[in-house]
């Protein structure tokens, strides 16, 4: 199982055996030589909460134990958190996916939708999201103070973890269709609290409307 960095994985379960599960483990590796930790749990599954955020590759087994018989492992259940990947002047040097993290080290323009487990934007750098492209984060955007995250009309930004947590600006451009005295635009706001006389500066303060159902 592969997950995103700083997610939860799906519960793990052991069958087929005979006896009672006596604990569980996890190790930083598969040999359990490194940073092996006993879970106290007799269940045969562990629970999506027991299992917690993880910010790295563990590995998971259960110590059975059938009447005077010696206690036995399972065999080590992975579940894999990719490292970073980075693109920097003009390529990648790792496959972007939607459980890898990236980070933006020089300026780059979306040539197609992008899928990302969380993104990291350096300072200086500015990433574009141009007409008819999709940035998709599973979890948050972090934007150095002087780095640059810019949608551009029609394009789009999706989080799918509505409790993720971004840190920087984020530009929004929108345009409207050009419109006569008491035409009206729907607008959405990206984020909350958005000013709309902000950036409809010639819009008389008693035609702005609101709908929050």
């Amino acid at each position: 199982t592969t997950i995103c960095a700083n997610s939860r994985p799906n519960a793990i379960t052991v069958s087929g055996y005979t006896g009672s599960i006596i604990k569980w483990q996890y190790a930083n590796n598969a040999a359990f030589t490194s940073g092996v930790t006993d879970i106290v749990s007799t269940a045969a599954t562990l629970t999506s909460a027991v299992l917690g955020t993880l910010s790295s590759t563990r590995y998971y087994r259960a110590a059975i134990q059938s009447g005077s018989c010696s206690m036995l492992y399972t065999a080590p259940i992975t579940i894999t958190v990719p490292s970073a990947i980075t693109y920097s002047n003009g390529s990648w040097n790792g496959t972007p996916s939607p459980t890898t993290p990236v980070i933006i080290a020089s300026n780059f323009t979306l040539t197609s939708n992008l899928n990302v487990c969380s993104c990291q934007i350096s300072n200086t750098v500015a990433l574009v999201v141009p007409s008819n492209k999709t940035l998709i984060v599973q979890e948050g955007i972090t934007i150095a103070t002087t780095g640059s995250l810019t949608i551009e009309d029609q394009g789009s930004l999706v989080q799918i973890n509505d409790a993720a947590v971004n840190s920087g600006v984020i530009t929004y451009r929108r345009n409207t269709v050009p419109v006569k005295r008491y035409d009206y635009s729907y607008w959405s706001s990206p984020v909350n609290n958005q000013n709309f006389l902000a950036f409809s500066l010639d819009t008389l303060l008693d035609k702005f409307y609101q709908f929050n159902p």
